[in-house]
């Protein structure tokens, strides 16, 4: 029997409704149920079952470590197993459906007096697709607020890739929005860290990233374009 199909029969646990938790000996993992509204690539059939924790059990059992999401429709009983979120092609809910996740690796991130819980994720994805991922797992893609934070961003990143960071102005030119408090950002604060002093909305260049010609200063780009990113949370979540 597979390592984690034992897990998930002999100890699985629900934690206030918002985490499924199972550990084999010294190994835990955790499901979390996500706030944000979408489903991720189905990876099997729906089965009927009584509850969120026999949804995840016969996910687990079935499908091993690619178990690494599932939906849970409360009114229907139904389970549908889900692939990786970072692969997976988002899909609206219904108000029924409750999606949980396997929580990634949040680790605690520090430099000099700055310290974050957050992990970089390499998989190459436009702004608002890494947006939402960083979301699923309630989290937010990370926001440079300081000269300190953005060095301690680059320590986590390739810098011989271009990395999100979470700044926009797509509703409003000029007006940049950050994607931790929902608010705008003063770009005047950080224009530092800019290569070339700050943005210039170049062919309508509206989201902001790292610049791999410029060992790793901001510059604003097309937010089609797909880069890496990095997700921040609560230390809580650590």
């Amino acid at each position: 029997m597979p390592k984690t199909c034992l897990c998930a029969l002999l100890y699985l646990s629900l934690i206030n409704d918002t985490v499924l938790q199972y550990s084999f000996i010294n190994e835990k993992c955790s499901f979390l149920k996500s706030k944000q509204s979408f489903r991720t690539t189905i990876i099997g059939a729906q089965w009927t079952v009584a509850s969120k924790i026999k949804c995840l059990a016969k996910c687990l059992e079935i499908y091993s470590d690619s178990c690494q999401s599932f939906m849970y429709n409360t009114a229907t009983l139904k389970c549908t197993p889900g692939a990786n979120v970072q692969d997976g092609l988002f899909s609206a809910t219904s108000a029924d459906e409750e999606l949980y996740v396997k929580y990634p690796n949040f680790r605690v991130q520090s430099y000099l007096s700055t310290s974050i819980c957050a992990i970089f994720f390499n998989g190459h994805k436009t702004y608002s697709d890494a947006r939402d991922i960083c979301r699923v797992y309630n989290a937010h893609l990370f926001v440079p607020r300081s000269a300190e934070s953005y060095a301690l961003f680059k320590s986590m990143i390739d810098l011989s890739q271009n990395a999100w960071v979470g700044l926009n102005d797509v509703d409003v030119t000029w007006k940049y929005m950050a994607e931790d408090d929902g608010q705008e950002m003063d770009i005047s604060s950080i224009l530092s860290l800019f290569a070339h002093g700050g943005p210039d909305h170049y062919q309508q260049q509206h989201c902001i990233t790292t610049f791999i010609e410029s060992e790793g200063q901001l510059e604003d780009e097309e937010c089609d374009s797909k880069n890496t990113f990095v997700c921040q949370t609560e230390f809580s979540n650590c």
